[in-house]
């Protein structure tokens, strides 16, 4: 297991150079205060799921997959392992940025601390159950189709909360009504509870898909 992953960390290399670029130029933006810090922090989660998906195009490009089940590796190996390795690249991401995020915050004088992991929480959560679903969908149909669906995966739930917010007021509903200090716990705990389903649904998925597919 730990040699699947240590093999697309090799593959990612290059890619590490290239992140580190897109954090500058993310980061010198933030700074300047063209962008809020908490948006640095959406891009560098976001980009730590995407490395994954890279990793997923090498083995197509490569036909690992056929090779590897020709060898000791397990098919649930071959999965289990991806989803190791977005789980390690989202909170490997996150919590780099936050080492960022953070003190940069102290300096400008503008840290708000609770609100700022509650942001990230809330992102590494719709970030992890979004590409969960696209890591499935690249076992089942491979990479390339998974990265048309992927737009529809991130999409559909913001039209879907945008058609909602505006029309909340003919639904009788007001969000200056709402107590969210009182919600906020439960809205927590259901988000993390989904996420968590996700994973655990998507991988079961992903294992029987992969066990049944002909390389």
């Amino acid at each position: 297991m730990r040699a699947l992953i240590i093999k697309d960390l090799l593959n990612l290399k290059s890619y590490f150079k290239q992140l580190i670029f897109i954090y500058g130029f993310y980061l010198v933006f933030s700074l300047m205060g063209v962008w809020d810090i908490s948006f640095f922090i959406s891009i560098a989660t976001l980009l730590g799921a995407m490395m994954f998906i890279s990793t997923m195009s090498y083995d197509e490009m490569s036909r690992w997959d056929a090779f590897a089940i020709s060898s000791p590796i397990s098919r649930k190996d071959l999965v289990t392992s991806k989803y190791l390795l977005m789980l390690l690249s989202l909170l490997g991401n996150t919590g780099f940025s936050l080492l960022i995020g953070i003190p940069i915050m102290l300096i400008q004088d503008s840290l708000a601390l609770s609100e700022l992991l509650a942001y990230t929480g809330i992102i590494t959560l719709v970030i992890t159950t979004g590409f969960s679903i696209i890591l499935y969908l690249a076992f089942k149909v491979g990479i390339e189709k998974a990265r048309i669906a992927m737009m529809a995966v991130f999409l559909v739930p913001t039209a879907l909360i945008f058609i909602l917010g505006k029309n909340m007021n003919q639904l009788g509903i007001s969000i200056k009504n709402i107590n969210w200090e009182q919600m906020w716990p439960a809205l927590a705990a259901g988000a993390a509870l989904t996420t968590i389903v996700v994973i655990l649904v998507t991988y079961c998925l992903s294992v029987k898909t992969v066990q049944k597919k002909e390389y």
